[in-house]
């Protein structure tokens, strides 16, 4: 591999011969017949894969140091590799396949391996070349001479049948980044589903995979939800059980840690573990000082997130014809679908997916469409099930849920199929997502609540609006409404609320939890249950604990729960006063429904005795890390910590045998 020395060109020049002849390195030889050192030097100016800056899709220019390795594990033996040592095994022409979700950090993982595998080659201590392909840039390619001759073309190395000669004889390693973003090379009918589509899809990359000479390695990277299953996966790449298969995870906290002090920012502790989406808030500007920090909601940043996903998504498949703002619906609708099936995230069957596509684009989706489909971000195959998916992510399906009841709370006279027999209420994300971005809530929920109510198919949607109504401290306002027939999973009906207007007719609940304050004014506020079936009743005791005319006719309770937990119970202990308002806020923060509490929500229920320490109480929470305090609207934000529900729990249940520093310093106080 080296140069030859001074004595070994004197021996050469010492024999006569009637022909030139000159003494060279292997690696001068080499750079003759094909020049790596030149084609790394043109590669090194093009970009890879979909590395960009958040900030701006048209920089490719990421600098190395903006990567964090991330964990890269064997899925047969468990064994965690690293880049270093992925590139020291590349003799013997191993394959690699590296899976990964979306925004974990294929591109920049693969192109660390291309990187150090190029120091190798450039020190002369390999003689293969690592080439990187960008397989979106070779769609409707199958011969992979045809793929490395457009590769060279298009970074303008000079002649490409080199490349494809040093290709034929091994001496490259070859980088495919990104299976995912192929579409097939025709479209028609010969396509009969969606599993042939991607198996034509990649039939380049096959084809790489069989005309690769053996001593050739090939590392290839793309979103393992792409496929069904890893069977379907290995079947139409056409790599081997004894091929290395490798998953790429998510960040861990210290290297999300070790991402934010790159960026000199603080993390808010809602926020994803995926590189990508942590890059997209971070070199967006939204994390960048105090105030946008403090600005930077659950609610607002998930929005800001789908909003960027989407116009990320729609760029990566050739010929989808998807605006961002189409395919942030068509994300919407799904989970609103996934909300219908009893199975909830996993309830996507490919059907349901053509049906959303269709409804929102007013088309059947063609090739590319079934494709940016199938490798949404968010979502998964489910196993054993083809052409099934499932969302990965509770908060993704929870945010992206909250477009669809939006509509209906703004337009609830138009129709909203979409959400008829939902059997999934929202979670406390989906609900602050959808209150927050109401304008003039309070009639607009009264009278969709009142359209609700006359279709029992839309219980669930009903139930959400009560929700919203409760977490913004509003009331029903408008003319008495019943709803009849319908199926609850759980409401929660808070006695501060007036919802004495609502009548609930013949309807089955999961769950109601039933708020309690010192006023009489709960007697008045309360809904009516008539001839209902609930199965727990949480808050009270028994039947006569609630005013008579609340459960009325054959209502039936299965089970009363009044835990030490609740509100009430919590004020009659004989537990310090500041330790019980520290419980009653902690379970308004962590088990009441809601991203957040407005600070003036933290006072109700609350005897004058005890709201003096509310402020007290409030600042340790935020000191000890289990909530923070935004502002939006000139309203003063409580937003819990949900990497400490674990924690708060503990204290909630345990008052008396906790030893939390929090507890500790509340009883101090």
């Amino acid at each position: 591999m080296d140069e030859p020395t001074a004595d070994q060109n004197d021996v050469v020049r010492s024999y006569k011969v009637n022909c030139p002849k000159e003494i060279i390195s292997f690696s001068t030889l080499f750079s003759r017949l094909f020049d790596g050192r030149h084609y790394i030097r043109l590669r090194g100016d093009h970009f890879f894969g979909s590395i960009r800056n958040p900030a701006d899709d048209n920089d490719y220019n990421v600098p190395p140091s903006s990567y964090i390795q991330t964990a890269l594990n064997n899925v047969l033996t468990g064994e965690n590799k690293t880049a270093l040592k992925l590139s020291e095994q590349t003799i013997g022409g191993q394959r690699f396949i590296i899976y990964g979700d979306y925004g974990s950090g294929k591109s920049m993982t693969l192109r660390d391996i291309y990187s150090r595998c190029r120091d190798r080659f450039s020190e002369n201590k390999t003689i293969q070349c690592p080439i990187y392909l960008n397989l979106r840039k070779h769609i409707a390619q199958l011969n992979p001479d045809e793929a490395l001759f457009r590769h060279a073309q298009l970074i303008g190395f000079e002649d490409p049948n080199r490349l494809i000669s040093a290709w034929r004889a091994g001496f490259v390693t070859l980088f495919l980044d990104g299976f995912d973003e192929l579409t097939p090379p025709q479209f028609g009918v010969s396509i009969s589903n969606l599993k042939h589509a991607r198996r034509l899809a990649v039939e380049l990359v096959k084809k790489f995979f069989e005309q690769t000479p053996g001593n050739a390695s090939i590392f290839l990277a793309g979103r393992e939800n792409y496929f069904d299953s890893r069977d379907e996966s290995r079947q139409a790449i056409g790599y081997s059980t004894k091929d290395t298969v490798l998953e790429l995870a998510g960040f861990n906290d210290e290297q999300i840690a070790k991402y934010l002090k790159l960026k000199s920012n603080m993390l808010p502790n809602w926020l994803p573990t995926r590189p990508l989406l942590l890059g997209y808030l971070a070199n967006s500007g939204l994390l960048k000082d105090s105030e946008e920090l403090a600005a930077l909601n659950p609610t607002s940043g998930w929005d800001h997130l789908l909003n960027s996903i989407c116009e990320r998504e729609v760029k990566q498949i050739w010929g989808a014809g998807a605006e961002a703002l189409e395919l942030r619906l068509f994300i919407e609708g799904l989970s609103t679908k996934a909300r219908q099936s009893a199975e909830g995230s996993k309830g996507l069957q490919e059907s349901d997916i053509k049906a959303v596509f269709r409804a929102v684009f007013g088309r059947d989706a063609d090739e590319p469409a079934n494709l940016l489909a199938g490798r949404l971000p968010g979502l998964g195959a489910v196993p054993g099930r083809v052409g099934a998916r499932e969302f990965i992510d509770i908060d993704f399906a929870d945010a992206a849920g909250s477009g669809d009841l939006k509509r209906f709370i703004e337009s609830p006279f138009v129709e909203h199929a979409g959400l008829e027999d939902i059997k999934r209420s929202l979670q406390p994300l989906g609900l602050s997502l959808t209150s927050e971005k109401i304008a003039d809530a309070e009639s607009k929920l009264s009278i969709a609540l009142s359209q609700a109510s006359k279709n029992p198919k839309l219980s669930i949607t009903a139930s959400d609006i009560i929700a919203i109504i409760t977490e913004k401290g509003s009331a029903y306002k408008g003319d008495p409404i019943i709803i009849s027939d319908a199926n609850f999973d759980s409401i929660t009906v808070d006695a501060n609320i007036n919802f004495s207007s609502l009548t609930f007719k013949s309807c089955v609940f999961s769950r109601v939890e039933m708020g309690r304050d010192s006023s009489k004014l709960e007697e008045e506020n309360y809904p009516t249950f008539l001839d209902c079936v609930i199965d727990t009743l949480e808050g009270v005791v028994s039947r006569q604990d609630l005013p008579s005319d609340v459960l009325r006719g054959d209502t039936t309770v299965e089970r009363y729960a009044a835990f030490a937990g609740t509100n009430n119970a919590i004020l009659e202990s004989t537990l310090p006063p500041a330790v019980k308002v520290l419980l009653t806020v902690l379970r308004k923060l962590f088990l009441q429904r809601g991203s957040g509490r407005q600070y003036s929500a933290l006072n109700r229920g609350l005897p004058a005795s005890a709201s003096k320490y509310v402020e007290d109480i409030v600042s340790l929470i935020k000191s000890h890390n289990f909530a923070e305090e935004i502002h939006l609207d000139r309203r003063k934000i409580i937003i819990p910590n949900r990497g400490r529900s674990s924690t708060a729990l503990s204290i909630i249940n345990g008052p008396n045998t906790s030893t939390d520093a929090l507890l500790i310093a509340a009883r101090s106080l």
